[in-house]
């Protein structure tokens, strides 16, 4: 949740402008989108590997400060909410 395009840029040896850069111009996504979309890839994996986890422990432990955020976020990007992902996943 605290990871900052200032943080990852100064990881990776480069100035946050620069990296804003390459992600707007070689992936075109803006660094949120781009953050959000590993953190729902990692949400995905978590549901069905951990299905007594609530959806709210699974929003938090990839990043996401509230329920809410995440089931909006989860469900722009999966195109579903995370309960009737797992739910589908699980029952077949």
């Amino acid at each position: 949740e605290d990871l900052s395009l200032r943080d990852l840029a100064g990881e990776l040896g480069i100035s946050a402008h620069q990296l804003s850069e390459i992600l707007n111009e070689k992936i075109k996504k803006n660094f949120n989108t781009f953050v959000n979309e590993y953190r729902i890839i990692e949400a995905k994996n978590m549901l069905i590997e951990e299905p007594k986890r609530s959806i709210l422990s699974v929003g938090i432990a990839v990043g996401f400060n509230s329920n809410t955020t995440f089931c909006t976020v989860f469900s722009k990007i999966a195109g579903e909410s995370p309960s009737h992902y797992r739910k589908q996943k699980l029952n077949g």
